[in-house]
């Protein structure tokens, strides 16, 4: 058995570094560095690269550890994603809605959404729940590859702006919060004279999206639930039949 470090009472291990990781990525708001966690450990850099072989690495696992939580989330709502899915569309409005609300209590991390996966029996397993269920709506091969390929943009793309958000909001001056004084007020008030017609609810629709208050955590929920739903029906209603309303 190898010898303890001066200052440890239990050998380190590989999950140990990824937790202290994902703790200074929430705490100071970027990557660690291998010396930070070393110290933070009581150990010497040598032996977090016994276990990493580089920084990389340890993002990935830490990752690992938050989408541990996402899945962990999503089985407080699913009892058996194998052999009882429900609806195929309210599964990926739950992954999405999980994945949401897990990543944004670690915004430093949503950058790092893009990367790719370690393959894993983990990871494998949740993309054949979200193959099978876009086949049990009867999506497969190529569609189903869009639809996932869809989905995972807009999810992704939307956690990691509302990280910005929520990272820069403090900094935003108090006047420059806040709902047009009424519908299609704001964006009716710049438009020029050459600018093409549109319809008042359409122009009110579209306003209450760009202009309103972004302060409204609970409401910034709802249409990201909304419009995951919307795009997911998008792919598995028949062809020429609108999706209904959330």
């Amino acid at each position: 058995m190898t010898r303890m470090a001066a200052g440890r009472t239990s050998h380190l291990t590989a999950d140990e570094i990824a937790r202290e990781a994902r703790r200074q990525f929430d705490d100071a708001g970027g990557e660690p560095s291998i010396r930070s966690l070393a110290e933070a450990l009581s150990v010497t850099p040598r032996a977090i690269y016994h276990y990493y072989a580089n920084r990389n690495d340890i993002v990935e696992a830490v990752m690992a550890l938050v989408w541990s939580d996402v899945f962990a989330e999503m089985a407080q709502d699913l009892d058996d994603p194998i052999h009882d899915r429900g609806d195929p569309v309210e599964l990926f409005v739950l992954g999405a809605r999980c994945a949401r609300t897990v990543f944004l209590r670690h915004p430093a991390l949503t950058s790092h959404l893009g990367m790719s996966a370690r393959p894993s029996s983990f990871a494998s397993g949740a993309i054949a729940v979200m193959g099978a269920a876009l086949e049990d709506a009867g999506v497969s091969g190529e569609q189903a590859g869009r639809a996932v390929y869809t989905y995972t943009t807009y999810v992704f793309g939307s956690i990691m702006l509302e990280a910005s958000r929520r990272r820069h909001l403090p900094e935003a001056p108090a006047d420059a919060i806040g709902a047009p004084d009424s519908p299609g007020s704001t964006i009716r008030a710049q438009l020029p004279d050459d600018a093409p017609t549109i319809t008042d609810s359409t122009i009110e629709a579209i306003d209450e999206v760009v202009s309103r208050d972004r302060t409204d955590d609970e409401l910034n929920e709802q249409q990201f639930v909304d419009a995951v739903r919307h795009l997911m029906r998008s792919f598995v209603e028949p062809p020429g039949r609108a999706p209904e309303a959330g």
